[in-house]
């Protein structure tokens, strides 16, 4: 029987969401992630576009997005969902929301970067029309590749 996109409320993270959003970035990240306190600076930052997916109430995805130094342009800077929330939809219906985010507000291009490696993210984004841009073999440094992608708005 196929899986069905499971149902979800995706709103702004707020400050009560923020535990929940740290120990979901360590889980997901290991060493590689967001200091809890950056999450509380982008709450005031850029809190349309730092959005949380949550089940029965508990957060269990987020999605954060800034806008770019380019102007009419906008970066996602990280999503994830919990592992065992994988495959449902959860994640098309958060990075969706966080990209229509960006065009409410006159954006023309959405970018952001993705291990080589994860193929499953990688296929999420080029279904949400994403398209390759850049392979940068040390983007956050030696041995940390990067693909670069980017969503034009107004095409496919």
């Amino acid at each position: 029987m196929p899986r069905t996109e499971a149902p979800a409320e995706v709103r702004p993270a707020t400050v009560s969401d923020l535990a929940s959003i740290a120990e979901l970035e360590q889980r997901t990240f290991g060493a590689e992630t967001y200091p809890a306190f950056f999450f509380r600076q982008a709450i005031d930052l850029w809190g349309p576009h730092f959005l949380v997916v949550c089940l029965a109430g508990s957060v269990v995805g987020y999605a954060l997005g800034s806008p770019s130094a380019r102007q009419a342009s906008g970066w996602i800077l990280s999503a994830t969902v919990e592992s065992g929330h994988r495959g449902l939809g959860l994640g098309r219906k958060l990075v969706g929301r966080l990209i229509d985010s960006f065009g409410r507000r006159g954006y023309e291009t959405v970018w952001l970067t993705v291990s080589p490696d994860n193929s499953q993210a990688l296929s999420l984004y080029q279904r949400l029309g994403f398209k390759l841009v850049d392979r940068d073999a040390r983007y956050f440094g030696p041995d940390q590749p990067r693909l670069k992608l980017r969503r034009v708005f107004g095409t496919p």
